[in-house]
């Protein structure tokens, strides 16, 4: 029988629920489910879900050097929309074993990633990229636009990004 592969996505704090690494065994028992997609910024949980087999796309943008390190075929990440061949160095440097090129890299990379997470993701990931030339506007509301603080942090983030 041919199915096309699935990905489960965990996003918790936004569905109310987690799919824990014993959820995601019982999922896995379904032929078509090959992936999962963990945005719950914890490593240990990748970790976990790697051990058994699972094939872990990170989906927190803080954690994209370290998941890569730890196996993870890819990353699903919000400032891909303003660096993204940066991230393909760092992707690529680290499936080349390449580590201590790909920790200098991603400590540039760093501050962005943080923003990311630590900042409201959608005006941060926009303004990122309309500042790198990826114009995709600002967020509708109720979202609010960022403050002028909040873009030089944006700003500070990508110069480094680009040193």
């Amino acid at each position: 029988m041919t199915y096309t592969p699935m990905m489960v996505y965990n996003i918790p704090q936004y569905t109310g629920f987690d799919i824990t690494p014993d959820v995601f065994r019982r999922f896995s028992e379904i032929d078509s489910v090959k992936y999962i997609k963990d945005s719950t910024s914890n490593m240990m949980r990748i970790d976990q879900l790697s051990a058994q087999g699972a094939k872990v796309f990170n989906g927190c943008d803080y954690l994209n050097f370290y998941s890569l390190l730890s196996g993870a075929p890819g990353v699903f990440t919000g400032s891909g929309n303003a660096i993204p061949k940066q991230l393909v160095k760092l992707y690529d440097l680290v499936q080349g074993k390449n580590l201590v090129e790909a920790a200098t890299l991603w400590l540039k990379l760093r501050p962005l990633s943080l923003l990311l997470w630590t900042s409201p993701f959608n005006p941060v990931a926009k303004a990122a990229s309309n500042k790198t030339g990826r114009p995709v506007g600002l967020c509708r509301l109720p979202v609010l636009p960022l403050t002028e603080a909040e873009m030089e942090l944006i700003y500070k983030a990508l110069a480094a990004a680009a040193s």
